[in-house]
């Protein structure tokens, strides 16, 4: 989501243009910056408004799309999701959610699900992703990024000591390994992930393989923006969409850092399949609790613009 200042900046940038057209979703998290924008810009009523209510992502019959409702509704119900199905046949659908109570059980259900028995994680990487909301601790990002790399050494007995290994920032990177690029240069943007096909040692550099499309080097001054993601955080996610999503919600981590919005963000990058690994209480909690509202000045200022000047030379399509 846009913040304040970066959509002040666009807004500036654009001049005297005739239309813009933004799309979002109000129902996910909210930008990490100050302000609230799409949600002020709706609720201002001041400008036109289309609301989609068709789903094109999951099936008809999606679980996912259901869970989805259920939060946006407020009307959760574990039961009702869960209607006339078994543990056993709950793997048949597009969602399962696995309970949990300790850290040790969380890691083996990531490991289990992470499909690392025939590799699917490793040989198919962009399909499946593991979202966290945390990056510290035992169940952060940082830490499930090197546990899910350490499985690796083990599945295909890598050398730790090999010419496939790099080291930058303090962390190790090995040929294969899955990657975040964190800036928006070189063709690149924030966000985008890919696989290194190539260490070259002698002169510092990677060659990364983004999204199946670019193939891109990164050299010296540039490995600095680069981050292991096997793992990521749900901000990090927000406008990406795989056929696999494991969701992970560290049982021993308060809940109050976990919200509504945070669940239903990370439940609906998935299109196939969705895994949730978590407490139980920890997670219907965090499905019932509302985010705290962003007080802003936005829906003021808009409407005391609208009121000023009445024909305006803009048309504002959502």
């Amino acid at each position: 989501m846009v913040d304040n200042n970066l959509f002040s900046q666009f807004i500036s940038a654009i001049g005297q243009a005739k239309k813009i057209v933004f799309v979002g979703d109000i129902n996910q998290l909210p930008s990490v910056e100050i302000g609230n924008v799409f949600e002020d810009i709706i609720k201002s009523k001041k400008i036109t408004t289309v609301e989609l209510k068709s789903t094109h992502r999951q099936a008809n019959n999606s679980k996912i799309v259901e869970l989805a409702y259920m939060i946006k509704d407020n009307n959760f119900d574990l039961k009702k999701l869960y209607e006339n199905q078994t543990t056993e046949n709950q793997s048949k659908t597009d969602l399962q959610t696995i309970f949990v109570d300790n850290q040790e059980q969380c890691l083996k259900e990531i490991i289990n699900n992470y499909n690392l028995d025939n590799k699917t994680g490793f040989h198919e990487p962009y399909k499946i992703q593991i979202i966290s909301p945390f990056k510290d601790d035992i169940l952060g990002v940082k830490d499930i990024n090197k546990f899910i790399q350490n499985n690796r050494f083990k599945q295909e007995k890598l050398d730790e000591n090999t010419e496939l290994c790099i080291q930058i920032n303090n962390s190790e990177y090995y040929q294969k390994d899955k990657v975040m690029y964190l800036r928006n240069e070189n063709d690149l943007s924030n966000g985008d992930i890919g696989v290194i096909q190539k260490i070259h040692k002698d002169s510092n550099e990677l060659k990364i393989n983004f999204n199946d499309k670019i193939f891109s080097t990164i050299n010296n001054a540039s490995l600095k923006n680069l981050t292991l993601c096997y793992a990521c955080t749900v901000h990090k996610t927000q406008g990406s969409e795989f056929e696999k999503v494991i969701l992970v919600l560290d049982p021993k981590r308060s809940s109050s850092f976990i919200d509504k919005k945070l669940i239903y963000t990370a439940i609906t990058r998935a299109r196939k399949q969705l895994v949730i690994i978590a407490n139980k209480n920890s997670f219907i909690n965090g499905i019932n609790k509302n985010p705290e509202t962003r007080d802003t000045t936005l829906v003021k200022h808009i409407k005391l613009m609208y009121k000023k000047r009445k024909k305006s030379h803009y048309s504002y399509i959502f």
